[in-house]
């Protein structure tokens, strides 16, 4: 935004990007500039890019830069604008990242307790646990209890995930 405000084209404005930031975006900024001096349209390029990086917020920065590109107008309002969208959304999915937490850290613990209570059982005293690890029945149920925790896995799981 700031090189599109001090007079420079879409091309330098990209390319000082890619001079400033960071690997990996680097390696694939400076990829798009090379191919667009090497005579590939920017659109093309920048599609690749998105092909490439399969990053929702490029995706929607590079749509915006298409779309700008057709109709016109300032580049660079856009790219505050869409900067901001992309911060904003970045702090709501931290936020919902916190927010779930505590789920994803219950869900952690009540699967690990029942197999480290049977080891712990087993370590203090093995004919407690001996039927259940050398009878038909106590396999039996040590399925089930499996089976059962799976479940409670994968439903404590969708209680935690927000889809957005």
């Amino acid at each position: 935004s700031a090189s599109l405000k001090a007079g420079h084209s879409f091309d330098q404005a990209l390319q000082a990007v890619a001079a400033d930031i960071g690997q990996p975006a680097e390696r694939e900024l400076r990829r798009v500039v090379g191919e667009v001096h090497l005579g590939r349209a920017l659109d093309d390029s920048l599609l690749d890019l998105g092909g490439r990086v399969r990053s929702v917020d490029l995706a929607f920065v590079l749509a915006a830069i298409a779309v700008q590109r057709e109709v016109g107008g300032s580049l660079a309002s856009l790219f505050e604008l869409v900067a901001e969208t992309v911060r904003a959304r970045e702090q709501f999915r931290r936020k919902v990242r916190a927010l779930t937490g505590m789920v994803r850290a219950s869900a952690s613990v009540l699967i690990a307790l029942p197999f480290v209570a049977a080891v712990l059982i087993t370590a203090v005293d093995g004919s407690y646990m001996y039927p259940l690890w050398h009878s038909a029945s106590g396999h039996l149920l040590v399925g089930i209890a499996v089976a059962m925790m799976t479940v409670g896995a994968v439903v404590i799981r969708r209680i935690g995930s927000v889809r957005a």
